[in-house]
């Protein structure tokens, strides 16, 4: 009697040449995430420390209003970028 086990082969890569690519190009190191990334509302700027965070498109908002009024925006720029090509 056979077994039939499916396994998951998972590899490595390292990207020690990209990192020392991006040293070269930029005199200061990029930290991300930065140190304000999730720590203000985008919408309306207040703090985030302490409170539950709601993401859209990888920015964070303080409430579900303030991020509605994001994704009500960035609807509002579809049909005009659409227009403009």
């Amino acid at each position: 009697m056979e077994s039939s086990k499916s396994y998951t082969r998972c590899f490595d890569v390292g990207c020690s040449s990209s990192v020392k690519e991006n040293e070269l190009r930029f005199p200061h190191p990029i930290r991300y995430p930065s140190e304000i990334f999730l720590s203000i509302c985008f919408q309306c700027k207040k703090s985030l420390q302490g409170k539950d965070i709601y993401m859209y498109r990888s920015m964070p908002f303080c409430n579900n209003e303030c991020r509605n009024q994001r994704i009500r925006l960035d609807e509002e720029e579809i049909p005009k970028l659409k227009t403009k090509t």
